[in-house]
């Protein structure tokens, strides 16, 4: 349920982001793409734990996405051609970290597109996740930890 959680968040900040004012006179795309790619990669790797909690990651959407469709995973009638492809352009992009620092990228899927896609992964997964937490509960709305945060002025 974590991994979903924090992919909602990618997901939620990557919309802010695309729907802002300020998008439209200085375009923001490079974050808006990271916190999408990092969304997918979440939910990805969320939907793989709900099938298998000690599941090995890494940090290639393509390889993720090909491991969740072996398992079962599909987004919709054209799953191949929307996730697949928007995975597979996401992972050419930030290739040796091209979405964060400054890497020319040569091929990159269209922002719309791509915020379609990934909104539509995580609903997807979102049954896989909620139907995981119910059969094997993580208690994660329990406290685990305490954090401080400290502001000097």
């Amino acid at each position: 349920m974590a991994y979903f959680q924090r992919a909602s968040e990618f997901l939620d900040g990557a919309d802010e982001l695309f729907t802002s004012e300020s998008r439209r006179a200085l375009p923001r795309w490079y974050p808006t793409y990271f916190l999408y790619a990092h969304a997918a990669e979440l939910a990805l790797k969320a939907f793989l734990r709900a099938h298998n909690p000690d599941v090995e990651y890494g940090h290639e959407l393509t390889v993720l996405y090909e491991k969740c469709h072996d398992i079962g995973l599909v987004t919709g009638q054209n799953d191949q051609t929307q996730i697949g492809n928007v995975v597979r352009l996401l992972d050419s992009a930030n290739k040796d970290q091209g979405l964060r620092y400054f890497l020319d990228t040569n091929s990159i899927p269209d922002l719309t597109w791509t915020r379609e896609v990934v909104t539509q992964l995580l609903q997807t997964v979102k049954p896989h996740v909620e139907k995981a937490e119910k059969d094997n509960p993580s208690n994660l709305g329990k406290p685990t930890k305490l954090m401080f945060t400290w502001r000097v002025s």
